[in-house]
């Protein structure tokens, strides 16, 4: 199922396929600075291998089963096996859920990351003493963050709420190793998002993560500043 957004995610699927670049579209270097890359990324292997818009869907619907499947992991790990797939069938019954999947938007991908980084979040957080956790689980959710913001904008907020909830974790462990830990979360946010940043500010001379919330503002927005501005109705 297609909405209006879904050229603005296949024309730079294509681009990577084509032309090995994140722009507009194959014919079009413009390179692309509403969109972020995380979805296109996604959809790029599924047309390369298939060539078809078609196979996308059955695709994101096995995204949504694995979400599925890790929710229910870790409600048997934290609550028990009842609770897990009482979780997991809450999740395939939802029919959200079910039309996301079949729809060219990132709602399905972004479904999976987000489960994904409440799974080893698990780890982090209640399945392990902070005593016996290494790094590693630490870094993997940073990782799964750094994603998570590359396929929906809207995550660029979470690495600081984490950031506080890891010092909390940590706390009463010594100074050094509890700066290692968020160090540990930081760097691949620090790589990954501050990177793509980097990479705007270089194309399209804006630091930020991604240019649609410009989009919206000009497009949606735009009527109802201006007549606040003014004074003035949207009565026409």
């Amino acid at each position: 199922v297609r909405s209006p957004d879904t050229p603005t995610y296949l024309g730079p699927a294509r681009a990577l396929i084509d032309a090995a670049r994140f722009s507009v579209s194959p014919t079009d270097p413009t390179p692309m600075f509403v969109r972020t890359p995380g979805y296109p990324a996604f959809l790029a292997p599924v047309l390369w291998l298939t060539d078809s818009e078609w196979a996308i869907s059955p695709m994101q619907a096995a995204v949504s089963a694995l979400a599925a499947a890790l929710i229910v992991l870790v409600g048997r790990r934290l609550l028990g096996l009842t609770a897990g797939l009482a979780a997991g069938a809450l999740v395939m019954l939802d029919p959200l859920q079910f039309v996301a999947s079949g729809t060219l938007l990132t709602e399905a991908v972004t479904t999976v990351v987000l489960v994904a980084i409440v799974a080893v979040g698990a780890v982090v957080f209640a399945l392990r003493n902070p005593k016996d956790l290494r790094s590693m689980p630490v870094l993997a959710l940073g990782a799964l963050v750094a994603v998570a913001a590359l396929v929906r904008p809207t995550f660029w907020f979470y690495p600081v709420m984490i950031v506080g909830l890891l010092a909390v974790r940590f706390r009463h462990l010594p100074r050094r190793v509890l700066a290692a830990r968020l160090l540990a979360f930081i760097l691949p946010v620090a790589v990954v998002v501050g990177g793509w940043q980097l990479r705007n500010h270089t194309t399209a001379g804006s630091w930020q993560l991604s240019g649609i919330s410009s989009v919206n503002l000009y497009c949606y927005d735009a009527a109802e500043v201006e007549t606040m501005d003014s004074g003035r109705t949207l009565d026409v």
